[in-house]
């Protein structure tokens, strides 16, 4: 296995101490906001995909009339319940669906969730 990197095949520059507090706090920031933006990017294609369940719930649900004007503030009281953060208030359910209301991005989530669901089975 030659090909594997070991830590002992890599080599650094002797460092002084404020050398390694610098080299540390740099791979620090940079993963970290690495990983912010990774989170930020779930949590945009999440609040998409609420929307889009959302918006399908609003044109199919069996139990859609039942809830009427509601539907926002009981889905996001559920949800909560349930300790899904970040819908406490429905706005973040209201955003998602009306973004989907473009249509490239409807039919980009409609071909996810065809996918997601061909997955499954």
């Amino acid at each position: 296995m030659e090909d594997e990197v070991s830590a002992k095949s890599i080599t650094m520059p002797a460092l002084n101490f404020m050398q390694l507090v610098d080299v540390i706090r740099k791979v620090h920031d940079d993963l970290s906001a690495q990983a912010s933006r990774a989170v930020n990017a779930s949590l945009t294609l999440r609040n998409w995909l609420i929307g889009f369940y959302v918006e399908e719930y609003e044109r199919q649900g069996v139990d859609r009339t039942e809830y009427g004007d509601k539907l926002m503030d009981r889905l996001a009281e559920s949800l909560t319940m349930y300790g899904v953060s970040g819908v406490s208030d429905g706005n973040s359910i209201v955003i998602g669906s009306s973004i989907l209301s473009i249509p490239r991005l409807r039919s980009h989530c409609l071909h996810n969730f065809e996918l997601m669901a061909l997955c499954r089975n």
